[in-house]
């Protein structure tokens, strides 16, 4: 992972359990984690339609200049060197 990467953002909705899950995850590998919940307001709304327009389901993750839509722990256990 390169340097600029050690915060991830998740939005969220409330009782989402992928959300959960994913925030769990990556907290538990050392990252910060800033969760935006996109219920709660329409600046982050529009945050994550620049992000990631059109995406209509959460959790959207970004880790540097990655964004991803949906929660693939697989993917991102890969992604940051820990296996499946």
């Amino acid at each position: 992972m390169g340097s600029g990467e050690s915060k991830v953002v998740i939005f969220t909705t409330p009782g989402c359990g992928r959300c959960r899950a994913a925030k769990e995850f990556f907290a538990a590998r050392g990252l910060a984690v800033e969760e935006v919940d996109v219920s709660a307001s329409l600046a982050a709304k529009r945050r994550l339609a620049r992000l990631a327009p059109g995406a209509r389901v959460v959790p959207v993750i970004a880790l540097g200049e990655e964004v991803e839509v949906g929660w693939r722990p697989a993917y991102w256990a890969r992604r940051l060197g820990g296996g499946s």
